[in-house]
């Protein structure tokens, strides 16, 4: 894939974002990434889902939200516990997967070292 196409494919990713305001659904099923007859999911080292399925096509920094990190592990008691989860920002990293011809990029959120979620992007080629 191009780097013209990876941008493309990124910016398409930003803008479906933007629509639905959040990338991340609050109680979505955790996916994994199939790579080569192997599985990646959460909880995997970072070095793991590259020996799997090599590296990614390209990748970037994000800033995700307390607030989307922890909406599947526990509930908000209150509003001003909303209010500081969400305006407190996590650094990590997304790797783009390409999957194959028709089928929708992987995105994959690396946090410290170890894969936080895997998601379906943009449609691909």
């Amino acid at each position: 894939m191009s780097q013209r196409a990876a941008h493309r494919a990124w910016r398409l990713l930003g803008l479906g974002c933007l629509a639905a305001m959040s990338c991340a659904p609050a109680f979505a099923a955790e996916q994994s990434l199939s790579c080569n007859g192997f599985l990646v999911g959460k909880g995997e080292p970072a070095e793991s889902l590259i020996r799997k399925c090599g590296e990614p096509i390209d990748f970037q920094a994000v800033c995700v939200s307390l607030l989307q990190i922890n909406a599947n592990e526990r509930p908000i008691r209150s509003e001003a516990e909303r209010m500081l989860l969400a305006s407190h920002c996590v650094r990590m990293d997304e790797w783009l997967y390409d999957r194959g011809p028709g089928t929708f990029y992987g995105i994959v959120r690396i946090r410290d070292g170890v894969v936080e979620s895997v998601r379906d992007g943009a449609r691909g080629r």
